[in-house]
């Protein structure tokens, strides 16, 4: 009596109408085929590939790689890896790195885009938010060197404010006759600005407005 050949497993036509399922969107139908190949094999890594391809919406497996969320905690992932050959693993393993490295780099891009709008806003509070955005991704594009410019920025915006405050107070004090302000009051002012420039002593000449400026209230206070 002739040998018979060994026929072909029945999962693997099925499998194939399963993945053409898929290329075609037929979700429905590439999860039933699926399921007939479990019936079958119920320990078939390739038929949980199909279901967490339907569970994703994807109609290839090399766009497995390409979604852009974890789906490590999907149950037919979790399967699929459990009940499949090296290569297959392999695959899955691959995948799952490409989209993690893709979902980090839309979290990073998001942050970073968000620091940039932020830093458009031209005020202290702005400028010190978006440096803060820009360094919890220090090592992302340019955002050190982002950082340091908003930094910069925001103690610029700062200190023009101080000096701005104590150069009014002086001009008013320069016109406290027009003003008729009390003598006692102009010393007041002039306190104030002093105070303020001695805050920035290091921007632009506040130093040298503190120290002429406390002179003569040493010279007010003698009359």
């Amino acid at each position: 009596k002739e040998a018979v050949a060994a026929p072909v497993s029945n999962t693997v036509p099925l499998l194939k109408r399963a993945f053409l399922f898929l290329e075609g969107g037929e979700f429905d139908s590439a999860d039933s085929y699926a399921e007939k190949v479990l019936d079958i094999d119920p320990e078939c890594g390739e038929a949980y590939l199909v279901k967490l391809l339907v569970n994703l919406r994807l109609s290839t497996k090399e766009k497995l790689g390409e979604y852009d969320k974890d789906f490590s905690e999907n149950k037919n992932y979790k399967i699929a890896c459990r009940f499949g050959d090296k290569n297959l693993n392999e695959f899955l393993d691959s995948s799952l790195r490409s989209a993690l490295a893709i979902q980090e780099n839309a979290r990073l891009e998001s942050i970073y885009n968000d620091a940039i709008q932020k830093k458009e806003t031209i005020s202290e509070e702005s400028q010190r938010e978006a440096a803060k955005l820009f360094n919890s991704i220090i090592d992302y594009k340019d955002s050190k060197a982002q950082t340091a410019e908003c930094l910069n920025k925001a103690k610029e915006i700062k200190f023009n404010s101080i000096y701005d405050n104590a150069a009014n107070l002086i001009e008013k004090w320069r016109h406290r006759e027009a003003w008729n302000l009390d003598p006692q009051y102009s010393i007041v002012l002039l306190k104030q600005a002093v105070a303020e420039f001695k805050q920035i002593p290091e921007w632009k000449d506040s130093e040298m407005l503190a120290e002429e400026y406390r002179k003569v209230i040493e010279t007010e206070q003698q009359e």
